[in-house]
């Protein structure tokens, strides 16, 4: 079976790491004997460009564990939601008949998020190639969609063999906006990078790994670790990850005198993710929305229990046996934060719970049945 993966967003050399788990779901797919193409008409944010200080773009043709990734780098116009829609959708067409000409017809089309509907919808029309949707996207939980993308989601989830979701909220959602079924089939970690290493904790370490922004909410983090930290002096916070509240977040930990106790990472590669996770006790995930939360089973994975805000996707993926929920307030985390310390969680318990949920044959295999009946 030749399938050929369309994700709406992937990586590119503006951002190495966007969006691994679609390649990561790729490569899962060729372990378990799957032929897999990537298509991937990837816009460029100004701010990405800005940041980068370099112009590259067009086609990208990478062979990563022998799968062929035809990736096309293109600026996106600020506030021209159609005029982006139809550039991606011209360029991935183009993609799409060199692919064809390269590697053959596919025999079914896997679009990672609607907005590269539209390929797969065109690739149906013209060669009777049928394809199957999975969403990621927060848009719908945060009502961020526009009148223009609501109605290419509708024609995406309405012409599809089979629609998916990666977490039941999501699932819900999605059906009561477009009156379609939605099957819930999570993403995946890699098991083999992410895994528990002993180390010698002299400290109690909370992690957060994310980008830093407003919906990421490091800031009530911080403020409810700064209560904690007064009643748990022993402790201390690290957070990885860049973006724009960056400098706010570092004047909100100098303003608490935390400087000695939270440590603002910046970007961070996978390696050094997996280290910290590795050298630490707890992952919180304080989100306001998320559709999944791809860090908490990679923390999971490597046999840290989890607290996460009930913000969506954590409440499809956190048990009694791996962590805490708690409601989005700085109280509720606060609280959550205390009890964990009070608990006695079983690191291999957490691992072994990712293997059979979330590992690359778990999920895989799921993937392959839906694919087979489109």
């Amino acid at each position: 079976m030749l399938v050929f993966v369309l994700p709406s967003w992937y990586k590119t050399t503006y951002n190495p790491l966007n969006a691994v788990f679609f390649q990561e779901q790729a490569v899962a797919l060729k372990k378990q004997g799957v032929s897999v193409v990537v298509i991937a008409p990837a816009l460029i944010s100004l701010k990405e460009i800005i940041k980068a200080r370099k112009l590259d773009f067009g086609l990208r043709k990478n062979i990563h564990n022998e799968i062929e990734e035809y990736v096309y780098q293109i600026p996106r116009i600020p506030f021209f939601d159609r005029i982006n829609y139809l550039m991606r959708t011209m360029i991935g067409k183009n993609l799409l008949k060199t692919a064809i000409k390269e590697q053959g017809l596919p025999d079914v089309s896997h679009v990672h998020s609607y907005k590269n509907g539209g390929l797969a919808i065109w690739l149906k029309k013209v060669f009777k190639v049928p394809y199957i949707i999975t969403e990621h996207n927060s848009e719908f939980l945060r009502n961020k969609i526009s009148i223009f993308h609501k109605q290419k989601a509708k024609e995406s989830f309405c012409n599809s063999a089979a629609n998916i979701a990666v977490s039941s909220v999501l699932a819900t959602n999605l059906k009561r906006r477009f009156f379609r079924d939605f099957l819930v089939i999570p993403n995946i970690v890699d098991v083999a990078f992410f895994h528990p290493k002993k180390s010698e904790k002299s400290i109690y370490t909370f992690i957060n790994v994310a980008h830093l922004n407003k919906n990421k909410n490091q800031a009530m983090l911080i403020r409810a670790f700064e209560k904690h930290h007064q009643a748990f002096p022993n402790t201390r916070l690290l957070i990885l990850g860049g973006g724009e509240e960056e400098a706010n977040l570092q004047a909100l930990v100098s303003r608490l005198g935390l400087a000695e106790s939270v440590r603002l990472f910046g970007y961070a590669t996978r390696e050094e993710v997996r280290a910290a996770m590795q050298s630490s006790d707890c992952f919180v995930l304080p989100s306001i929305v998320e559709t999944f939360g791809v860090v908490l089973i990679e923390a999971m994975a490597c046999g840290l229990p989890v607290l996460a805000s009930k913000c969506g996707g954590p409440e499809s993926i956190v048990t009694a046996q791996t962590g805490l929920l708690f409601e989005n307030n700085e109280t509720a985390m606060l609280e959550a934060m205390g009890a964990v310390l009070k608990q006695n969680y079983s690191s291999s318990k957490i691992r072994k719970h990712v293997e059979d949920t979330y590992s690359e044959a778990a999920v895989a295999k799921q993937i392959i049945n839906v694919l087979k009946s489109a």
